[in-house]
């Protein structure tokens, strides 16, 4: 009798451990494939915010972080975080002393033309900057008007030469405007005697977006 019901328990037993055996198996591989779908999902998700961090790092966007408002004056313009200097009617953003944004303004010009306007500025913005950047003179420069948000700008594109033996040229980029009666000339230079082509195209891309926030209100 017990030798009988041991034959029957036996293959009852060895079913139940392979069957245990084979859903171990499948269990193990369900759980393997789960975990390579969500390695494959990080990896992607890894990948797309990398290409956003680059994307905001080559142009000007969230880069604009700090507001510049002209003393006693309803002109306000976003600027950049960079090192910051005052001096005379300049307001100077220097970046690494290779590149650098200015806002000059003349509360008393009574220049209706942009574009002398522009050249008056300049010569102020030259006579603030002689103790940071030696500009000898505004060289030839392209020009044209163009209105943004409802304010009209006088753009001019060329270069200044600076330094003392020896001399070079340095690109300049600007925008001049007249708003709550203040003459205002936003600069952009790259300081640096190499004039790389990238901090050209960055000074510019900034500049553009500064130009954007100009207003009379906070």
């Amino acid at each position: 009798m017990k030798k009988r019901l041991i034959e029957r328990i036996v293959p009852l037993l060895l079913l139940t451990l392979l069957f245990s055996l084979v859903l171990c198996s499948c269990n193990n591989n369900n759980q393997e494939a789960t975990n390579q779908d969500s390695i494959i999902t990080s990896n992607e998700t890894d990948k797309s915010e990398g290409q956003g961090s680059t994307n905001n790092t080559d142009t000007s966007n969230n880069i604009l972080t700090n507001t510049y408002k002209i003393p006693l004056q309803n002109v306000f313009v976003d600027v950049p975080d960079y090192h910051y200097i005052s001096d005379g009617y300049t307001a100077l953003y220097l970046e690494d002393g290779i590149k650098y944004f200015a806002i000059t303004y003349d509360t008393s010009s009574s220049q209706s033309d942009l574009g002398n306007v522009f050249e008056s500025n300049f010569m102020g913005f030259k006579a603030d900057m002689g103790g940071y950047h030696h500009i000898n003179k505004l060289n030839k420069y392209n020009s044209k008007t163009l209105t943004i948000n409802g304010v009209d700008f006088f753009k001019a594109d060329g270069s200044i030469n600076c330094g003392e033996n020896p001399t070079y040229d340095a690109y300049l980029t600007s925008y001049t405007f007249v708003l709550d009666n203040t003459a205002c000339t936003i600069f952009g230079v790259v300081m640096d005697e190499t004039q790389n082509e990238s901090e050209i195209s960055n000074v510019d891309a900034i500049i553009e977006e500064m130009v954007k926030t100009v207003r009379d209100h906070q």
